[in-house]
């Protein structure tokens, strides 16, 4: 079964910044006006309090929108669908509680959009949860914990620089946390245009999270070109084994930030999750060319 979220947010184009700015524009446009009907009501007297927390909840939500616009790129798509459904489905029930009327529309009109809306909102957002859980569920006897097992290996790094000081450097700025103390120094190989980082006795777990920092560490411009190998894996994914190399590598479209994705020599992909459970899992999408681990 697919991930019901895979895919969602790849197959929208990337924001233009007059979009921004207008979403932007929006988030300020909402804060104000909150603010705004804040002032207002706090002014009257006795206060409606009602209407003070629905303004209230207006400011925080103008607020929290340009939140998410700014950290769009950082929060998974899941959040984003769950949380979109709960503010419509609480929006909706305010609506059916304290309908008001207008000049276009009576409270009962008002009232029966709001059941509508929940009913609506309220179940889109249950559907997409079990869809959530249920995927989960098929997928618990096809993923491996990571750490039950422990994998020791060789490995190796390609870097497109054949500056020795910068990717020792990075590499002593990695903090190992004391999983492996007694890592033996690594060594590096220069090729004509490229220099590769090899590594003696390193932790599958270690390695994953020292590749991962290396691609998202902070610099002027992210390197996804940066590909990794590991000689022996000696894992279980789907209930099979996957042995001999594996080339890791992080896509340019990662939007999740904590993980590494791998391709076996046999052409197979796969997903290893940092958060939760760190689960490791094969996955279709971002399929990259395997190549061979680097001769010494």
């Amino acid at each position: 079964m697919k991930d019901p979220f895979s895919g969602i947010e790849s197959s929208f184009p990337p924001l233009t910044k007059k979009t921004l700015l207008g979403l932007y524009a929006a988030s300020a446009f909402i804060t104000v006006a909150g603010l705004f009907c804040v002032y207002n009501q706090a002014g009257d007297i006795p206060i409606d309090t009602g209407r003070l927390l629905a303004a209230v909840a207006i400011t925080l939500f103008g607020i929290a929108f340009g939140l998410c616009v700014y950290f769009r790129r950082r929060i998974p798509v899941r959040v984003k669908i769950y949380s979109a459904c709960l503010v419509f489905t609480v929006g909706s029930i305010w609506m059916a509680i304290e309908p008001r009327d207008d000049y276009r529309h009576s409270a009962e009109t008002v009232r029966f959009v709001g059941i509508a809306g929940a009913l609506l909102s309220g179940a889109a957002g249950l559907f997409a949860l079990y869809k959530d859980l249920r995927f989960h569920c098929e997928r618990r006897n096809e993923i491996d914990e990571v750490g039950e097992v422990e994998t020791i290996t060789d490995g190796v790094i390609s870097f497109n620089t054949n500056d020795e000081a910068e990717i020792m450097e990075a590499f002593d700025r990695f903090d190992f946390q004391n999983s492996q103390k007694e890592l033996l120094k690594p060594r590096i190989v220069r090729r004509e245009f490229h220099s590769l980082l090899v590594l003696h006795d390193i932790d599958y777990n270690d390695f994953c999270f020292l590749f991962n920092w290396l691609v998202y560490r902070k610099t002027t411009v992210r390197d996804y070109s940066l590909r990794g190998w590991l000689k022996e894996s000696h894992l279980e994914v789907q209930g099979n084994s996957v042995t001999g190399p594996i080339m890791s590598f992080i896509p340019s479209d990662d939007k999740e930030y904590d993980n590494v994705y791998f391709v076996s020599s046999h052409g197979k992909g796969y997903k290893q999750e940092f958060a939760y459970a760190q689960r490791l899992h094969e996955v279709n999408g971002h399929a990259v060319p395997y190549e061979p681990y680097p001769e010494m």
